[in-house]
């Protein structure tokens, strides 16, 4: 009977896991601590469970319709492809109201469709301390935008914010295309420096 309810005990907790992304950093830790002293309790050798807590993942760009949502949707991509989907999971903000509610631009979304990339439909959104608070590490397009960043709202820390550029070769800011129209261009600058971020990881 032990083993039968442990059982349900983990199959319940995988079932969850998949919407930790949703919770608070606070509400993950409990939760995790809660279901392994409900494992603890039945004291049966250890099913195969992961506790670990997923790390957030949040890409930051202008308007949250060209560069951060196709950064967004390679990540989870090559994520997923290597196996750590239910470790890392990213999403998206912007930095301007302009542009809220908006999908992702449709020519990123042509360039995603041709690479077989998966993407949700987006509603782009502008960044707020809530964000800021759950993500794990935050990447900008620019050394400009972590300034704008900062003082936007007002952050103390800014430890976990980085340029995604600085994964590239010369290390770059990310420039908008959308002014530019080089949507290609910026699409590939994105997908070479979220390779090298993701292959970074474990």
């Amino acid at each position: 009977m032990n083993l039968f309810i442990k059982q349900i005990i983990g199959k319940f907790y995988n079932r969850l896991h998949h919407y930790f992304v949703y919770f608070s950093p606070r509400l993950k830790s409990q939760l995790a601590t809660m279901f392994e002293t409900w494992i603890i309790l039945f004291t049966i050798p250890p099913i195969a469970v992961s506790f670990s807590v997923m790390k957030r993942v949040l890409f930051i760009c202008e308007g949250n319709i060209c560069r951060s949502p196709t950064a967004e949707a390679i990540f989870n991509h090559l994520i997923a492809k290597k196996g750590l989907e239910n470790e890392y999971h990213a999403f998206s903000r912007g930095l301007i109201f302009t542009t809220n509610g908006q999908d992702i631009y449709p020519p990123f979304i042509e360039l995603l469709d041709k690479d077989g990339i998966p993407h949700e439909l987006h509603v782009s959104k502008i960044a707020n301390r809530n964000d800021v608070k759950e993500a794990d590490m935050i990447f900008v397009m620019s050394s400009a935008q972590k300034v704008q960043l900062k003082r936007s709202l007002y952050l103390q820390d800014t430890s976990n914010i980085i340029r995604l550029g600085d994964y590239l070769d010369p290390q770059q800011d990310i420039e908008d295309p959308y002014a530019s129209l080089k949507y290609e261009e910026a699409y590939q600058i994105i997908k070479k420096a979220v390779e090298a971020l993701v292959d970074s990881l474990r």
